[in-house]
Formats: C-alpha cells, sequence, structure tokens
C-alpha cells in the first residue's frame, strides 16, 4: 500500500520513527542520511510514511538553517526517544551473557572524562574483562576519520561530516572564585583566569569569555578547565567553568550565587563512521550517552 493511502490507523513503522528522530536529533537530511547509512530519498519517503501514519500532521518544519520540529513533532520526538532507549534496553537484554571483546578508544574533555565518564566505563570493563577500553582526556578536537579515536565526546557541534553525531545533553558554565579572593577585591576590578593562546583558538567558551572580560587581560591563562579552577581556588581570579567541575570544588564559590548560567553548550556523542556496527562500539556508546543523560540535571544547571 502506498504511504500516501495509509489511514490515521495505520500501524507505525518502527524504521519510520528511526528516521524521524535521526532527523530530529541531527536538524538536517543529510545528518539522518549519514547516521543512518541512506539516502535522502529514503530519509524523505520515511517521514511521508511517518506523518500519514499520525493522520497527516507535519512533524517538522523546514527553515533556512535546517528542520525544527513542530509543536506536534516536538511531542512525536519526546515519546520517539523513549521508544530509542526500551529499544537499547532490548538489545542490551538479548545481549545479557554474550561476551564483548576488543579495544575501544574514547575521546573526552580531560575533566568531563574524570567526573563524568570513568566511573561507568569501569563498570562495564568489569562486566566484560575483554574488552579493551581507552578514556584519553585532551583537549583537542581528534580527526576520527584518521582513526585517533573510535568514538568522542565533544563540547559544542562538531564538524566532521564523516562521523555519526548525535546531542546527548547540555553543559552549563557559570563564574567562581575564591572567598578571599571576592571579600578582597573590589567588583570593579576582580579579573579573570583565561585560556591559554592554543586553547583560546579552539575552546568553544573562549569568545564568551572575552566578552566577560570586557576588554581585561587574564591574570593567568590556562590550557584546562582543571588548571583554571585550581588557579581560581588559589586567588588568580574569576574563573568561567562547567558547572561537573565548579560546583561544590574546594575552595571556590559562585560568583553570584543568585545569578543564572552565564554560557551553555551542547554535548555530543560521535562515533566513526565505520566502526558504528561494531558490537563493543555500540555498547559503549549507550553506557556514555546513558552516564550523560543521567547527569542531565546537574550538568546543565
Amino acid at each position: 500500500m502506498d504511504v500516501q493511502e495509509r489511514t490515521v490507523s495505520a500501524e507505525i513503522d518502527w524504521d519510520d520513527v528511526r528516521v524521524f528522530l535521526a532527523v530530529a536529533r541531527a536538524g538536517s537530511f543529510s545528518g539522518a542520511a549519514r547516521e543512518l547509512g541512506v539516502n535522502h530519498t529514503t530519509v524523505g519517503r520515511r517521514l511521508t510514511s511517518l506523518e500519514a501514519a499520525l493522520g497527516g500532521r507535519p512533524l517538522l518544519e523546514r527553515r533556512p538553517d535546517g528542520y525544527v520540529l513542530t509543536p506536534a513533532g516536538a511531542a512525536a520526538a519526546s515519546e520517539a526517544e523513549r521508544m530509542d532507549l526500551a529499544s537499547h534496553a532490548l538489545r542490551r537484554a538479548v545481549e545479557v551473557g554474550e561476551e564483548l571483546a576488543g579495544p575501544v578508544r574514547i575521546s573526552s574533555l580531560a575533566s568531563f572524562g574524570e567526573r563524568i565518564l570513568a566511573a561507568p566505563l569501569a563498570a562495564l570493563a568489569a562486566a566484560h574483562p575483554s574488552l579493551r577500553l581507552e578514556l584519553v582526556g585532551e583537549d583537542r578536537n581528534v580527526q576520527l576519520s584518521k582513526g585517533e579515536a573510535d568514538i568522542a565526546i565533544r563540547f559544542g557541534r562538531p564538524a566532521d561530516d564523516e562521523a555519526l553525531t548525535r546531542q546527548i545533553g547540555e553543559v552549563g558554565y557559570r563564574l567562581y572564585a575564591a572567598p578571599g579572593y571576592l571579600a578582597a577585591t573590589p567588583a570593579q576590578t576582580r579579573r579573570f583566569v583565561g585560556f591559554s593562546d592554543d586553547m583560546a583558538r579552539i575552546a568553544p567558551g573562549a569568545a564568551r569569555l572575552r566578552e566577560l572580560m570586557g576588554g581585561q587581560p587574564p591574570t593567568l591563562r590556562c590550557g584546562a578547565f582543571a588548571a583554571q579552577a585550581a588557579a581560581a581556588a588559589a586567588g588568580a581570579g574569576i574563573a568561567m567553568l562547567p558547572l561537573y567541575l565548579g560546583e561544590g570544588a574546594p575552595g571556590l564559590v559562585r560568583v553570584d550565587p543568585a545569578a543564572d548560567r552565564v554560557w551553555s553548550q551542547p554535548i555530543w556523542l560521535v562515533v566513526r563512521a565505520d566502526v558504528r556496527r561494531v558490537a563493543r562500539v555500540r555498547r559503549v556508546a549507550d553506557v556514555l550517552a546513558e552516564a550523560v543523560e543521567t547527569r542531565a540535571a546537574d550538568l546543565r544547571g
């Protein structure tokens, strides 16, 4: 039966839902097509099929910068995410007792890997002794297409056209400093801890930090968030830190406890295209996504 002839009572095809969810996540037909390994025509046909099965309501609206969800699409996407999680749970239930083996290399910002990813990866490694996991903390965007990693966690939208991407969360930032520094330094003379020159060229938050600094030079430049936090705790100035690092950090308090976040950015899971169907890589990717989604409220603020 042609998709145009479907009625509201037609059965919903899970493959149609998967395509819709991929477009919702990627914001484009091309991104969804890369993720699923299909062509643009298939993406369009599947979306038409799903909309017909749901009574003809449009789920996506095309804009110059990509596709956005309509109100009906937002409601459908929420339920589709639950279906996707259930499908992963079903696969894991079937894989219980199936040994995963072999190497998986994961690249992440060092502080994020230490605070958020290390514990769930350790649990996965304990459950599968033949799985050889390598968590590499680095403050650069590795090139997955060159085999530098199998999976990467990145802040800000990736530019790698050959990798499969999925937004899995959001990280918020606030301003922190040592209590003694705040007490001894008038607000108008307070200065910031900044990024090193190399990091300032690639860090997505560098532009926002420059705005906050208002043309003042930093008291100290550091390459990593952990170093910025340590410098601020030692009294070097104010640091713009992700919440997972700044909240509850020894020697640091919020500059303005009542203030909202000063910045935020999306967290992306990136998987090398040529290994996306390998069971051990899929399982690690699921664990990483769950680790971020479980901490969503704390990370976002």
